[in-house]
């Protein structure tokens, strides 16, 4: 079962933090890449760390989100590993999304705002994972059964079956069923 909260908390604080650093990456990755003419230069800088900023807490969310509902089936051996891999299929898929709008506006991507954003997502991965470990797992709701097993076949049966729908056995009134407690 996920645990969503978890995930929400690592992505929140992750992301923030990654924050610190994205102005950084923002103007590495501008100064790589050619813009329209220079007039606008201050201003794609400055709408480019603002949107890092802002992708950090935004893309902080939804990464703890993917990364909580993911997290069983992402191989890896710690949650620091696991997040550094979704972080590359990230990379990956919004990249390709980032060179096709940087076509779009007849500008070209570079092997550095590339290299760079390869960078940014890793450090990105790292911060979130580096807090779901230190994020205590949010407590599972939990119930706990009472369940009645056939004493000949150890198969489930119903509390109140006077016969095994799977082996036949008849139960007498005296008989006592085995029951086991079982938490879900």
């Amino acid at each position: 079962m996920a645990d969503y909260e978890r995930g929400f908390k690592a992505g929140i604080i992750g992301g923030l933090i990654y924050s610190v650093f994205s102005p950084m990456f923002s103007y590495i990755s501008y100064s790589s890449t050619a813009y329209y003419g220079s007039s606008y230069s201050s201003f794609v800088l400055f709408a480019s760390i603002i949107s890092g900023i802002l992708l950090g807490f935004i893309g902080g969310l939804i990464f703890g989100f993917i990364f909580a509902a993911a997290y069983e089936k992402i191989p890896g051996t710690s949650a620091v590993v696991k997040s550094i891999i979704l972080s590359i299929f990230f990379w990956l898929a919004l990249s390709f999304s980032f060179n096709l709008i940087l076509m779009t506006l007849g500008s070209e991507s570079t092997g550095t705002s590339l290299s760079v954003a390869l960078v940014s997502y890793l450090l990105f991965g790292y911060f979130i994972g580096m807090v779901w470990e230190r994020i205590k797992p949010t407590e599972k709701f939990t119930r706990t059964e009472t369940i009645r097993r056939c004493t000949n076949c150890g198969r489930v049966i119903p509390q109140d079956s006077k016969l095994c729908a799977y082996c036949g056995k008849r139960f007498l009134e005296n008989e006592k069923p085995f029951n086991e407690k079982i938490t879900m």
